[in-house]
């Protein structure tokens, strides 16, 4: 029969695996930030299909760590007498013998750097698709906003000249 102790210390073991996942993930997530870029720069939709089923795929290994996650939480909660809400990493590190503090501490830090990365990624992928978005608004409004086009070019000196009413495309047949 298995104790408390024993019990909470493989629930430490089962969460340190979690952990060793979700920086698989966000290894993962990073990547698929990068090929998103350099996919959306290149033009290249057929990679972009493929991205996206593979994020799409990949959606539910995701969920089952979140929930695998939230059960050991529970779990090491109920063994510490506490709401789950109280158990994290870093109080789990403060109560650990040695060994095990600095395998948390380990996991901790490097999810840490990793969130930032991914964060600035995430944060350099809207940007591009923002940008990329802006484009594709003022052409189309270019292209096909008679009414209001109006173009401005700029002579050797740099002054500003404006044609009004100079669509690009010509919409009569």
């Amino acid at each position: 029969m298995k104790t408390d102790e024993t019990i909470f210390h493989e629930n430490i073991d089962r969460l340190l695996d979690v952990l060793d996942t979700d920086i698989e993930n966000i290894h993962r997530n990073l990547s698929a930030l990068n090929q998103l870029r350099s996919s959306v720069i290149k033009r290249d939709n057929d990679c972009l299909a493929q991205l996206l089923k593979k994020i799409q795929a990949e959606a539910g290994g995701h969920k089952n760590n979140e929930s695998k996650r939230k059960s050991i939480r529970k779990e090491l909660a109920h063994s510490l007498g506490c709401p789950a809400e109280k158990v994290t990493l870093t109080s789990l590190a403060q109560i650990l013998p040695e060994e095990k503090k600095g395998l948390i501490t380990e996991r901790k830090e490097k999810l840490t750097e990793l969130l930032k990365q991914l964060k600035n990624e995430y944060h350099a992928t809207a940007v591009l698709l923002s940008e990329c978005s802006r484009f594709n608004r003022i052409l189309l409004k270019t292209l096909f906003d008679n009414k209001t086009a109006e173009t401005v070019t700029y002579d050797a000196e740099g002054s500003a000249l404006r044609h009004f009413d100079s669509a690009f495309v010509n919409m009569k047949l």
